[in-house]
């Protein structure tokens, strides 16, 4: 009950601020010209609900893990059990990585508005681009890293008499 209220809770935050992003944009471009106001209120909107997304997403990929865990922990793998964990997790590693594409292109659209609209220089633009390029790419990096670790857990863990004096 607390979990889906918290989940529930930055659901109506992103809807809200979806609306008034919704709202913002349709003002700005009712006389053809975004001001510097109105797009700084933009891009704080897009911040906003980017980052919201991006903590939903962490968790639910987090989640995701464990449920594999809870499903697969303990149990005597064999190939075909196996083979059904390697392909569950490579649906999820597929689908988290979806879910940093789309925040990496949400963090790219930003940045391309800042640049038209001359809130940033060029040399400005060159730094954040570095910045989001890396961040992405850690992201990326740490998932792959926590799906090789929970596999190496998952085998160590069912098949720990085997492997008792080997490690």
């Amino acid at each position: 009950e607390g979990l889906n209220a918290v989940y529930m809770g930055l659901q109506a935050q992103i809807d809200a601020m979806s609306g008034q992003l919704g709202e913002r944009l349709h003002i700005a471009l009712e006389d053809g010209v975004i001001s510097l106001n109105e797009q700084a209120e933009i891009v704080s909107l897009q911040q906003q609900i980017t980052d919201i997304t991006n903590k939903l997403t962490k968790a639910q990929d987090e989640a995701s893990l464990a449920s594999i865990k809870i499903r697969y922990g303990g149990a005597q793998l064999d190939a075909e059990s196996f083979a059904l964990l390697q392909g569950e997790l490579q649906a999820n590693v597929e689908s988290m990585t979806q879910s940093y594409d789309n925040a990496l292109e949400v963090s790219l659209t930003n940045l391309e508005l800042q640049l038209s609209e001359e809130e940033i220089d060029q040399t400005e633009y060159k730094k954040q681009l570095d910045d989001i390029v890396s961040d992405y790419n850690a992201s990326i990096d740490s998932l792959h890293a926590r799906v090789e670790s929970f596999q190496l857990e998952a085998i160590a863990e069912a098949f720990s008499k085997e492997l008792e004096g080997v490690l």
